[in-house]
């Protein structure tokens, strides 16, 4: 005939195992046993257990209120069960105080006894503490600075003085300034497996680390063909002494730079002629200007009595118009330049420049247009061959070239 079981558990660890027994005739449930007769409760040797001492984890206690009422003579072991469900029983109450007294304590010990490393594996032990003596787990200010790296797995903070190496314990000067706020920061690291410092000696260079100086020796060595399809604005070449920086420009980069210098140029289209040393003309029907008929041409007009008359116009048998790339206010600005182009002007190959300041308003702002010789180039007859004395040919021999 099996009895009845009490298993007590904590974190799946079983703790206690016991086996219920009834009272003796004339036995008291105060805790002891009288008589000789038959215990309250065994553990699971044989040895004797008593509801009032009921040990648990450890050894703390589960108290369960004592009852005087007797256990009937012929209740035997194997109606216990029955006993127990029976609410006439006198000893339901008691069981019942057992139950909760033992989950009471117990849920008590599992918040106060020491925990093993099985039920709190993250907690941090105290300096030269184990999880296996049992010593306490808590940290406090008193103990913080004497930590083991070792033991609570923490990275060392650095003295000051030398360097330390990982999971080495940090040092007493250390401990001192972590407890009262000290700077946590590692000055120097024992070059280690979680270390990359920065390679200087002949030792780490042996050891196959790269340092800062040779990066900078090997810049002129790179392999360009390498570098296919990358963002050259992402690179930078600096010279050994490290003084100035030197970068090279991508295709966009040049295409913004001669923007910027072209921004303040306007090249209009080139004209037929031009009215300059003329003076003041009509500006209407076909006539002859430096050499040149009109017909339907684009002259410069440049010496008007009246300067805001002057611009870029097309000739017609009625009145003239102002050109269309220089009749409104946004294109004829300072700086414009154009050039006479048709050979048959006397002004060929001359350029104008429109130096009267910003803003222009178009028949309104007199205008202003400097007239410029281009250099021309050729051969004059009576100069040296190379080798010999040249000389500068006179203006009217550049001029005769035309």
């Amino acid at each position: 005939m099996s009895l009845p079981q009490l298993i007590i558990q904590v974190a799946g660890e079983t703790l206690q195992v016991g086996f219920f027994s009834p009272l003796a005739t004339g036995e008291a449930n105060d805790g002891t046993n009288v008589g000789g007769g038959a215990e309250v409760f065994r553990d699971k040797t044989g040895a004797l257990l008593n509801f009032r001492t009921l040990v648990g984890a450890g050894g703390v206690g589960a108290v369960v209120n004592g009852n005087t009422v007797e256990i009937d003579d012929n209740t035997t072991v194997a109606a216990l069960d029955a006993h127990i469900a029976d609410a006439a029983n006198p000893h339901a109450t008691d069981l019942g105080n057992l139950g909760a007294g033992v989950l009471s304590e117990l849920n008590a010990a599992v918040t106060d006894a020491t925990l093993d490393d099985s039920a709190a594996p993250r907690t941090p032990l105290a300096h030269g503490a184990s999880h296996a003596d049992g010593a306490s787990d808590e940290i406090d200010v008193a103990n913080l600075g004497s930590l083991s790296a070792a033991g609570a797995d923490l990275a060392p903070l650095s003295d000051g003085a030398g360097g330390v190496s990982w999971g080495d314990p940090p040092t007493a000067a250390h401990a001192s300034a972590h407890q009262n706020g000290g700077s946590d920061e590692v000055a120097t690291v024992t070059p280690g497996a979680n270390a990359i410092p920065k390679a200087t000696g002949a030792a780490a260079l042996a050891a196959g680390w790269t340092s800062e100086a040779a990066v900078t020796q090997h810049e002129g060595a790179i392999d360009h063909n390498a570098l296919t399809n990358h963002d050259i604005t992402q690179h930078r070449i600096i010279n050994d002494a490290g003084t100035s920086t030197i970068e090279t420009w991508s295709a966009s980069r040049v295409d913004a730079e001669i923007s910027a210098v072209i921004a303040g140029v306007d090249v209009k289209a080139g004209v037929d002629t031009s009215t300059c040393d003329l003076g003041n003309i009509t500006l209407s029907g076909e006539q002859t200007l430096n050499g040149l008929l009109t017909s339907a041409s684009r002259v410069l007009v440049v010496e008007q009595g009246a300067p805001a008359q002057n611009g870029i116009y097309v000739s017609a048998a009625g009145a003239w118009s102002r050109a269309t790339d220089a009749d409104d206010d946004a294109e004829v600005t300072n700086g414009n330049i154009t050039h006479v182009l048709n050979a048959g002007s006397t002004k060929f190959k001359y350029k104008y420049i429109l130096v009267t300041p910003d803003p222009i308003i178009v028949g309104t702002t007199s205008q202003a247009w400097e007239e410029h010789r281009d250099i021309i180039f050729g051969t004059i007859p009576g100069t040296a061959a190379e080798g010999s004395d040249a000389r500068i040919p006179t203006q009217d021999e550049n001029d005769a070239l035309q």
